[in-house]
Order: C-alpha cells, then structure tokens, then sequence
C-alpha cells in the first residue's frame, strides 16, 4: 500500500466522522433514551426514531464506498470494535433489537459506542501526527522512476504488523533513525526517509544506493558474528534438559554472555564502519559511534522477532538472515518440547531515551 493511500483513508474517516457530527448524534440519542427511560412519550419516542435514521444513513453510506483492498484492510484493523460500515450497523439495530423495552440498558450500550467512537477518532488523530515527520508527499518524488537498487525491504512476521494500527508509527520511527544515522555515516544529506509502500507485512523505503549497501553490510556482518548467540543457546537447551544443582547460576552466566557478545560483535563492526568513512579524526566520531551500535543493535532485535532486511544486492544477507530465523524457531520449538517456559527473545538493555525495541 502506498503511503499517501494510507493517509488518504485516515484522513477521510477522521473527516467523515467529525463532518457528520456522527459522535454528537449519538449523544443525543443517548439523552433522548435517558429522557425515554422517565417519560415514554410519543414525542420522545419521534424523535429516538429520526436520530437513529440519521446515524443508520452515515453507516449506510460508509459501507457503500468504494475501497481498494488495501485500503479496506486498514479499515477492517481500525473498525475492531465494529462502529463503521456492515458492522455498524449490524451492532447499532443489535441495541434496539435486545434493549428495546429498556431504555436505560440501550442508553448504555450506545454510551459504549460513543467510547469506541472516540477512541477510533484519537487512534486515528494519533497516527496521522505520528506520521507527519516520517514521510515526504510524492509529489517531491515520482515513483515512475524508482529503481530497485534503491529500494530497501523491511519485512516482519505476516499479520503482525497491523495488529495494533499504531505500531505503523513505531515502527517506521525506529527504521526511519536506524536509516538516517546510517545516512549520517555515509555523509549522505540527512532527510526523512521516503517510504514507497506499506503492506501488511512489509514496508519499501527508497534511499541512496550507497546508504543501503552500507547497511545490509554492516547487518551481514552483525549476523555472522551472531553464529556465537546460536551456539550459546544450544548450550541453555543442553544445561536445562540436565539435572544441575547450580543451573540458575548457569542460566544467568549464558545471558550475560549473549549481551557481551551482541555488544562486542556491534561494536566491532561500528569501528570498522567508522573507519571506512574517515571519521577516525572527526570531533563526532564517538557519538557516531554510539548512535550505529545502538541502530545495529536494534537490527538485531528486529530479526529476533522474526524479521528480514532485503535489498536487491544483499542476497548473502537475506540468505544468512533466513537461516537465523529458521535456527532461532527450531530452537524455540525445542524449548517448548522440553517444557522450557523462558522467554527466548533476550532482552538487550539500551538506555530508554536512545532506544526503543521492536514489539
């Protein structure tokens, strides 16, 4: 899905909704029924029936609009609880249908609604602002003209990333500064990354060709050294399946030896990094350095929970990330059939305002 197209929707329900003041109909449908509940009168009654004509005709027209698959598919992960379209309306008669002798009940089953309107309309707000410093329209860029070698492939679990639409915003935030301190190595011009498209298990940025070869290098590198992790964790699988009075000890000793190597695997490759770009002598240096181990660090992350890195001259990299996720599963599965309950994903501590992990 193309980004704008994405906004596109987002921006038409936050627009639909607040245009036909859809939440403030609700409302005084729920004063009416309260009124209802103390008064059953013929006049109140009159005008339950035409506030209730006035919201069916909003999801009516909502659910006959035209949508591209995609677009629907964002639609349907942001409709969870049922307030728009088919849904909306299936739910908004289910009211009247079960509560229609008791005001007071329907009364707070549409106060529910008027909550799950309001929270659609913040998650939505939410996300279009998160969004903003992330993208550039395509208008500062013709798509026409991409090519593949600069395009970047960030893949992740299928249908784990729209399982909560807002972690769309994290996760092209933590991409978009992995990418741009990569770019800062590169002594690119710093920008916000370009995203090129969205699915639901991908993400496209287009960038210099020099920026991506850098990093799906230096993400090569990382994984070869994360052989070390592999054995490591064969190793816990070994210790648990054997009856030792000091295995607790053991356990703690193998983690800190998984965060020491991740730590000196990516540091390692930073240094060299470093001076493969001249910055041996620049007053940033060690900065730089910080903010590419922290990056290459988060790629390790990534890939943990099952993700990939692909461009279209990093083969050996997606060939030896694939392989490491094939590992790290097998290795999940044997901790599962040894009735091993920890956690398998290590926990790699960064400092909380540099870092975030991916969820």
């Amino acid at each position: 899905m193309n980004l704008n197209k994405l906004i596109d929707v987002l921006n038409y329900l936050d627009n639909e909704i607040n245009s036909q003041k859809i939440v403030a109909t609700y409302n005084k449908l729920l004063g009416l029924m309260n009124e209802y509940d103390l008064d059953r009168s013929d006049v109140i009654l009159k005008n339950i029936e035409q506030e209730k004509k006035r919201i069916l005709k909003f999801h009516i027209d909502f659910k006959n609009k035209t949508w591209l698959e995609s677009q629907k598919d964002v639609i349907d992960r942001l409709n969870k609880d049922g307030v728009l379209g088919e849904l909306g309306i299936e739910n908004f008669n289910k009211i009247f249908r079960n509560f229609k002798d008791n005001p007071k009940d329907a009364a707070d089953r549409i106060q529910i609604r008027i909550n799950e309107f309001n929270s659609l309309l913040k998650e939505i707000s939410v996300l279009l602002k998160s969004l903003e410093p992330i993208f550039i329209s395509n208008s500062e860029l013709n798509e026409e003209n991409l090519e593949e070698n600069n395009l970047l492939i960030i893949k992740f679990k299928e249908n784990s990333f729209f399982q909560n639409i807002n972690l769309l915003e994290k996760f092209c935030r933590i991409w978009s500064k992995i990418i741009m301190s990569f770019m800062y190595l590169t002594k690119e011009d710093i920008k916000p990354a370009y995203i090129q498209s969205i699915s639901k298990d991908y993400i496209v940025f287009f960038l210099e060709e020099e920026t991506i070869e850098t990093l799906t290098n230096a993400a090569y590198e990382v994984l070869k050294g994360y052989k070390k992790v592999i054995e490591v964790r064969r190793l816990q699988l070994e210790i648990e399946s054997i009856n030792l009075t000091n295995k607790e000890e053991l356990r703690d000793l193998l983690e800190d030896e998984v965060l020491n190597i991740v730590d000196i695997i990516s540091s390692q490759v930073t240094y060299e990094l470093i001076s493969q770009f001249n910055w041996e002598t620049k007053p940033k240096k060690n900065e730089l350095h910080k903010s590419i181990q922290i990056s290459l660090k988060q790629i390790v992350n990534f890939i943990e929970k099952g993700g990939s890195i692909e461009s279209k001259k990093s083969q050996e990299l997606k060939k030896l990330n694939e392989k490491i996720i094939l590992i790290l599963n097998n290795i999940k599965e044997l901790e599962g059939n040894n009735n091993y309950n920890k956690e398998y994903y290590f926990d790699v501590s960064f400092e909380e305002d540099e870092v975030e992990k991916f969820e």
